[in-house]
C-alpha cells in the first residue's frame, strides 16, 4: 500500500434516488453551448468541450464552499446523463446501450463567482 503525505479524498459519488447505493463519479465531461453569451466567453467556436474534476459533485443539502469575498455567485441547472461503458464512434442507434445505469438527471451547476 502507498503512504501518502496526507489522507486521500473519498471518492466523489452522487446519491441513487430511492436507493441506499451511490454512483461512483470519476470523470465529468462538459459540453457548452446552450447560452451563447457563455460560449463566447470561453471561445467563440460552439460548441466548447471542457471537463470539471469529480470532486467537484457536492451532496444533496450541503453547503457549497465559496470564497469569503464573493459578491456575485450565480447558477444554472445542467441535464445529467450518466454513461457506464466506454465507448467511442458509437453510432446514434446504439448510444442508450452505453449507459448501463440508465440515468438522466437535471442538476444545479454554480459558476462565475467573483
Amino acid at each position: 500500500m502507498s503512504e501518502f503525505v496526507f489522507p486521500p479524498s473519498a471518492t466523489p459519488s452522487a446519491a441513487v434516488a430511492a436507493s441506499s447505493q451511490r454512483f461512483p463519479v470519476h470523470r465529468i465531461y462538459c459540453v457548452s453551448g446552450n447560452y451563447a453569451d457563455h460560449v463566447r466567453e470561453i471561445s467563440s467556436d460552439p460548441p466548447v468541450f471542457f471537463m470539471k474534476p469529480a470532486d467537484a459533485v457536492v451532496a444533496n443539502g450541503a453547503a457549497v464552499p465559496y470564497p469569503s469575498r464573493t459578491v456575485n455567485c450565480q447558477h444554472e441547472i445542467e441535464l445529467v446523463i450518466t454513461i457506464g461503458r466506454e465507448g467511442r464512434d458509437v453510432p446514434e442507434r446504439r448510444a442508450l446501450e452505453q449507459r448501463s445505469f440508465p440515468r438522466f438527471d437535471l442538476q444545479p451547476d454554480r459558476f462565475a463567482c467573483r
